[in-house]
């Protein structure tokens, strides 16, 4: 079965069976349809909650303290300058309720579109101590003054 996706299976799998019960038109393949439908809901739900969540993992993976502390030496101008030298123009955002880009205002797909972005990892709306506090207030500060730079180099068109 080289060259097919899970996807193409499933298709397969439903056609298939609905073309049991054209054939067959008795009650007991329409309750096992039914039967194989609850299972296939009950699949592609759990694959839609399981990729979601690795999406999350990759942010809360490890101890947001320590995923901040670059911060207490970083120096917003010098890095901004840096990428602007490579050509990078993505903006910084920061992990709240929802993903925020600092400095920006009005449709947040409009930058991301355009400028692209670099999430700050172990930012949160959910602060675990004090530290992580200040951290993440000096992320969301640093953020700002990285992407004033950005914004004045690469005007949004």
């Amino acid at each position: 079965m080289c060259g097919w996706t899970f996807l193409d299976l499933i298709g397969i799998f439903i056609f298939n069976v609905f073309r049991k019960v054209r054939e067959a038109h008795s009650r007991a393949v329409i309750t096992t349809m039914n039967k194989y439908l609850i299972y296939l809901i009950l699949i592609f739900f759990s694959l839609s909650i399981n990729s979601s969540c690795t999406e999350r993992k990759k942010q809360t993976s490890a101890n947001p303290v320590e995923q901040l502390r670059w911060l207490c030496k970083a120096n917003p101008e010098q890095d901004a300058k840096q990428a602007i030298a490579k050509s990078d123009f993505r903006l910084m955002a920061v992990y709240g309720y929802t993903l925020i880009i600092p400095g920006t205002k009005g449709d947040f797909k409009k930058y991301e579109k355009f400028y692209g972005i670099r999430p700050i990892l172990g930012t949160s709306d959910a602060i675990q101590n004090e530290e992580h506090g200040t951290l993440n207030a000096l992320a969301s500060e640093y953020a700002l003054k990285y992407n004033r730079i950005i914004l004045k180099q690469k005007k949004l068109e």
